[in-house]
């Protein structure tokens, strides 16, 4: 009986030893884990820190990202600027070939408001662009008249002169319309010229408005950026920058959980 007891002592110190034994091991890996994590944890901190002073202060990632749309913006009005620059040039060039073929002699010593309303006033007589089947009748009413008076006058010059007459005014109303329709055409062409002139300023003032703004932003963190380049540049940068400290701050998340988590 006495030697099964000191066998069952035996094994109960070799068992408490072998427990204490296997705590130490434990305790050991614990140790190292710790370490280890808290190694780690340094290490991101370090890093994060590094990015930190390198990137220097920089404003949020939404208004950089609302910095470089307003970027791509600008790229897209120098597109329109250039496309508006490619039309004018042939605008203004159908805008003065309107302008001559509108010239006639006849109304040469008018006012273009004066002009209007005569050529108005002699094609509204008219009628149409062309001599109307009523106008041929009362032309050849008053031919037949003068005519007549001819016959009955004997007067040969008489005739022809009202002939004349009635000819020369057809011919000064057809012109006249024909004036007012080239002036027409004539202003719209300049209207549309000169739609396309303040399309232009306005393209480019707002363009320049827009880098200036963009240069007034980014000097906040890039102070030696001077031109459109730069911008693009800094901003490119700067999100870079923002996306390697965002990385950084989830290792460093995660390091600090980590550790959190050792029973140490």
């Amino acid at each position: 009986a006495q030697a099964q007891i000191q066998e069952l002592e035996d094994r109960r110190k070799a068992l408490e030893a072998e427990a204490s034994a296997q705590k130490a091991r434990q305790d050991w890996a614990l140790r190292e884990q710790y370490r280890a994590a808290v190694a780690e944890l340094d290490a991101a901190r370090a890093e994060l820190d590094a990015l930190q002073k390198e990137a220097g202060p920089l404003p949020p990632k939404d208004l950089l990202l609302g910095a470089q749309g307003e970027l791509a913006y600008w790229n897209t009005l120098g597109v329109q600027i250039k496309e508006a620059q490619n039309q004018l040039g042939p605008a203004r060039t159908a805008a003065e070939e309107a302008k001559k073929a509108a010239f006639d002699p006849t109304f040469a010593n008018m006012t273009p408001e004066e002009a209007w309303e005569k050529a108005s006033a002699d094609a509204e007589r008219l009628g149409k662009n062309r001599i109307s089947p009523t106008f041929c009748v009362v032309a050849g009413i008053i031919w037949l008249i003068m005519s007549v008076l001819w016959f009955l006058a004997s007067n040969l010059f008489f005739g022809i002169a009202s002939l004349l007459l009635v000819v020369i005014w057809i011919i000064k109303a057809r012109r006249a319309r024909v004036y007012r329709d080239r002036y027409t055409a004539a202003a719209e062409a300049s209207r549309t010229a000169q739609a396309m002139e303040d399309s232009l300023v306005s393209l480019t003032a707002q363009r320049d408005t827009l880098l200036d703004k963009l240069l007034a932003f980014v000097r906040g963190f890039a102070p030696t950026v001077t031109d459109f380049f730069g911008v693009s540049a800094a901003l490119s940068r700067a999100l870079g920058m923002d996306e390697r400290m965002a990385t950084a701050r989830v290792k460093v998340e995660a390091a600090q959980k980590l550790v959190s988590s050792i029973p140490y």
